[in-house]
């Protein structure tokens, strides 16, 4: 865990986690028990028949009271929330239970005090949340204090169960949660069904003629004649590149994008056939590997294809992924025990599990012990996807016919976990034509429970509150008529409402996947297709080079990207209901924004991708233009802006700039203000930030770069903050987008040009009207093939009033502007120049008289540079005035370097190459200038912003970062200043 993280987690734990008691509990010489726990709850209609023979041998686990509970479970949350100084600081294996878990001297107690009673005990799971314990029934019950009793439930099984609640010596009790696996009443279901295919296929199913090929298509899945086959002779489903395309995961494989990197998990509790899974990969042509992890010896008994489902569907989705699949015998304490090794593990990034048991028929020992586990998964990064069940808002319907109370299912439900509920993809699109899936009254036969074709599980929790993600999420319909705090018992606010998301669960409109024992292509559907599909997708997202971080626990993201609709991450679905069962009439509706069927709604991958990795984009430069000019009327607008004015100007589909651009590198120039005051530029559509871009005053003529994210509608905004008008002036050079593009390589702040002393190719003033060039490439450890040099352009004791601008060599002149000046000035501005013909840029004096240039490069970006960036929303991390970033408050003093922590601090992660600051000086008490550069290396003659007495003046500036997370700002002064520093992004 890297040192700033440990740092900071201690510091949160101080002021607000509050630790729930570091030491270990007292343990006294106590000898007596007490229970913890309870006794299981029986299904309805069973029937007590007899004692369990004593030589039975039985299987289950300790849960063990975590150390700080309280700690992880606001951990996980502030890892997983957007805007937490935490968010996607995760921790790595073992790291967790070591933070969080029992210490290794009440491990020890726990196992000592089993081993005196007698059973075999294992070790404590590398989570330290399960001791495994195992013997027969009789030294089960001997060593718990209680007995077993056998039991006929209502569909003919024989289960048993111990009768009273298990108790534990009393000097470790308040060192245990709960004892599961001593019971086998309930077992975990498939959320699954299959629609009966042709008697006679009509046509070929088989796939031995397709060869296996190497590698994945690049282009995704492609499948061959026997599924095609398969689908005319059913006459309904979907084939997987066909689903592909309709949730847009195809144009993330079109950019070379096939999931190759990620690890998906899917837990198994039933066996699968190895050669259905290669029958499938050589028709698809995918090259997905699978490996298999098997918990207490894993799965056994027959196959309904969920196994099968789960694989393919992931194999399809993420066609080069790597596919873990944990496989557990079907009982309570081997399935804890598998989603404990996903998470010690820490190998796969995301987990699929379609195994499923509703609420009120479940182990409250059990649900808090999978709590535990998934907010362990959490602070890892990982992301759990479940499927919600099949059977509507009736979720208890699959467990028994007699239950038909309004219902859920776990692990769906848990707040730790992502629920996917089902659709019915009525039509591809993209966008898709879906309703909530809900075929109760449907004449088919698809293996669910009374014979019905199923319905997306939806409801309320009997057990968990909502969680702040769904509460303050702002997504309309979140808080409906339905929401209730009753059901599970909360003291306010409401319960956890499920599903999250969704996909096409539909067996109708299914998947087909290849199932040897059920007869070859067979077309599956339920939740159980949708959740692999959303851990295949998530994968696909993860691995592309812009995602620099997984999506991890995903709902708080996901909830925040849906409250913005016009970031446009998800397909709304608005018709259609779950309700299963007549009993469930009218519960619930498909509606406008959040519903308890279908959740937020249907993935859009694309917008996914831009919304979840929002700033983690590749820079394309294009050919300097001006986009807005209020004097002229260029970008739409004519006259000056009134004082607190906004204006919206189109971006996307001007100067080159494509409907794909996320953010535009524009440089922002005001003239003829009449007032005092600043400029804002921000997405259109979007709130307005409180920072502020450039500072100005009466008759100035400024100038600062800024890289301003674009609104949904193409265009940004600019608000004149000021007491007058003012005229505004706007041109681009570059934008950034998540296609491949140029990253940057921050470099070591270097002089390349200074025109006083002979630095670059000119020596003296450069005269009115002159362009000079500058060699880029090949100078100052710019390769060749670069495509844009990041420079600070400065304009020295200037004769007359003009403007420098600069462009690619070889390029007919733009009417474009990079540094505004006044006579007797020296004003700087930073810029990123694209790179023309002989590696060269050009540098225009564009005023009526002489002046010197002066340029420091910062960096250059290339094809296979080291760093995307990722925009970030305005984040102030210093401001001497009030000690913010430094702790004391106070001018910066003559000759000193303020060194400022950037990296770890504000949500920016360690580890990044370069930050991009506003960086805005103002009450200076004499001349002098401003030089950022990472801290660490010798102070560099360049400088990043120059001033005079009582300016107030910003400049963008882009500076490497040290290893350490610092930057360093020197006062190049004999007077004092006071400096500001907002961070609009960041390179890694």
């Amino acid at each position: 865990m890297p040192r700033y993280i440990v740092a900071v987690v201690a510091a949160l734990l101080m002021v607000g986690f509050a630790l729930l008691g570091n030491a270990n509990p007292a343990m006294g010489a106590s000898t007596g028990s007490a229970p913890v726990g309870h006794r299981p709850s029986l299904p309805a209609g069973s029937v007590r028949v007899g004692t369990l023979p004593g030589a039975t041998v039985i299987h289950a686990d300790v849960v063990l009271a975590q150390r700080d509970p309280q700690g992880l479970q606001q951990f996980a949350t502030a890892v997983s929330t957007p805007g937490s100084p935490l968010y996607r600081q995760y921790l790595g294996a073992g790291q967790v239970a070591a933070m969080f878990g029992p210490t290794t001297a009440t491990v020890d107690a726990v196992r000592s005090a089993l081993q005196g009673r007698g059973i075999s005990v294992g070790a404590v799971d590398a989570n330290r949340l399960l001791v495994p314990v195992s013997g027969t029934s009789a030294q089960l019950g001997a060593a718990f204090h209680t007995s077993f009793a056998t039991y006929r439930l209502t569909d003919g099984r024989t289960a048993y169960a111990n009768v009273s609640a298990p108790q534990v010596p009393a000097s470790v009790a308040s060192l245990v949660t709960g004892v599961v696996g001593l019971d086998d009443l309930k077992i975990a279901h498939p959320a699954i069904g299959r629609k009966v295919g042709p008697k006679t296929p009509s046509r070929s199913h088989s796939v031995t003629a397709t060869a296996t090929p190497a590698v994945a298509s690049a282009a995704g899945p492609a499948p061959c004649t026997a599924v095609k086959n398969a689908q005319l002779d059913y006459g309904a489903g979907w084939l997987t590149n066909q689903l592909a395309s309709s949730y847009q995961l195809t144009s993330l494989y079109n950019q070379g994008d096939l999931g190759a990197g990620q690890t998906v998990a899917v837990l198994e509790l039933e066996p699968f056939t190895a050669s259905d899974i290669s029958s499938y990969q050589a028709c698809y042509r995918t090259s997905a590997s699978v490996s298999t992890v098997k918990i207490s010896g894993g799965a056994t008994g027959s196959q309904s294809g969920e196994a099968a489902l789960d694989i393919e569907n992931v194999a399809g989705f993420a066609p080069r992924s790597k596919i873990r699949v944990y496989s557990a015998p079907n009982t309570t304490a081997a399935l804890l025990s598998a989603y404990s090794k996903v998470v010690s593990e820490d190998v796969a990034q995301t987990l699929s599990t379609s195994w499923l048991l509703c609420e009120q028929d479940n182990d409250s020992s059990s649900m808090a012990a999978e709590n535990t586990t998934f907010q362990q998964a959490a602070a890892q990064g990982q992301s759990v996807f479940a499927a919600s069940g099949d059977y509507g808002s009736t979720g208890c319907y699959q467990d028994s016919t007699s239950e038909t109370q309004l219902a859920v299912d776990d692990p769906a439900s848990q707040p730790y976990v992502t629920g996917v509920g089902g659709t019915t993809l009525n039509t591809l699109g993209p966008p898709p034509g879906e309703t909530a899936w809900n075929e109760s009254t449907s004449p088919f036969q698809c293996g669910f429970v009374g014979g019905k074709c199923g319905s997306g599980g939806g409801g309320i929790s009997t057990v968990w509150p909502m969680p702040s993600y769904q509460s303050a999420s702002g997504v309309p319909g979140v808080i409906n008529s339905y929401s209730s705090r009753t059901p599970c018992g909360a003291a306010s606010g409401y319960c956890r409402e499920v599903p999250d998301i969704s996909a096409d669960g539909d067996v109708m409109t299914g998947y087909f996947i290849y199932n040897s024992v059920n007869g070859g292509w067979i077309l599956y559907g339920g939740t159980s297709a949708a959740a692999p599909l959303w851990a295949a997708m998530t994968a696909v997202i993860n691995a592309l080079p812009q995602c620099t971080t997984r999506l991890g626990f995903a709902n708080p993201t996901l909830y925040k990207v849906a409250a913005r609709a016009n970031l446009g991450g998800f397909h709304d679905i608005k018709s259609g209901t779950n309700a299963y069962l007549p009993q469930a009439a009218g519960h619930y509706p498909a509606t406008t924004g959040y519903d308890l069927a279908t959740g937020i709604g249907t993935p859009s991958a694309t917008s996914l991708v831009a919304a979840t990795c929002p700033g983690a984009q590749a820079l394309h430069p294009v050919t300097p233009a001006r986009i807005l000019d209020t004097r002229t009327g260029i970008g739409g607008r004519t006259g000056a802006v009134p004082s607190k004015g906004t204006i919206s100007v189109p971006v996307r589909g001007v100067a080159a700039i494509p409907a794909t651009a996320t953010s535009v590198v524009v440089n922002l120039t005001v003239t003829a203000p009449t007032g005092t005051g600043f400029l804002t530029a921000y997405p259109s559509l979007q709130t307005r930030p409180t920072a502020s871009n450039l500072n100005f005053t009466p008759g100035t003529i400024r100038s600062d770069l800024a890289v301003v994210p674009i609104g949904s509608n193409g265009r940004i905004s600019i608000y004149n903050g000021s007491d007058g008008s003012v005229q505004l002036v706007a041109d681009v050079s570059a934008y950034n987008s998540t296609a491949a593009g140029s990253k940057l390589t921050p470099t070591a702040p270097v002089r390349v040009l200074d025109t006083r002393n002979g630095t670059g190719p000119t020596m003296g003033p450069v005269a009115a009207g002159t362009t000079i060039t500058v060699q880029v490439t090949g100078q100052h450890g710019v390769p060749a093939g670069a495509t844009a040099v990041v420079l600070n352009l400065t304009a020295v004791t200037p004769q007359r009033p003009g403007w420098l601008a600069a462009w690619p060599a070889g390029a007919s002149e733009p009417t474009v502007s990079n540094v505004n000046f006044t006579a007797g000035q020296i004003v700087p501005n930073l810029a990123i120049v694209p790179i023309g013909t002989n590696g060269q840029i050009s540098i225009h004096n564009g005023s009526a008289g002489s002046l010197q240039i002066v340029a420091d490069q910062f960096g250059y970006y290339t094809s296979t540079g080291a760093s995307l960036l990722t925009g970030t929303t305005p984040t102030r991390l210093l401001d001497t005035r009030s000690g913010l970033g430094v702790g004391t408050k106070g001018a910066v003093a003559a000759g000193h370097v303020l060194r400022v922590k950037v990296a770890g601090v504000s949500g920016i992660p360690a580890g990044i190459k370069a930050i991009v600051l506003n960086v805005t000086e103002t009450s200076p008490t004499k001349d002098g200038f401003i030089t950022a550069y990472p801290d660490g290396i010798t102070r560099p003659t360049v400088s990043n912003l120059n001033y005079t007495p009582a300016l107030t003046a910003p400049n963008l500036v882009i500076v490497p970062v040290s290893a350490s997370g610092y930057v360093d700002l020197y006062n190049g002064s004999v007077g004092t200043v006071q400096l500001i520093a907002d961070c609009f992004g960041f390179y890694r």
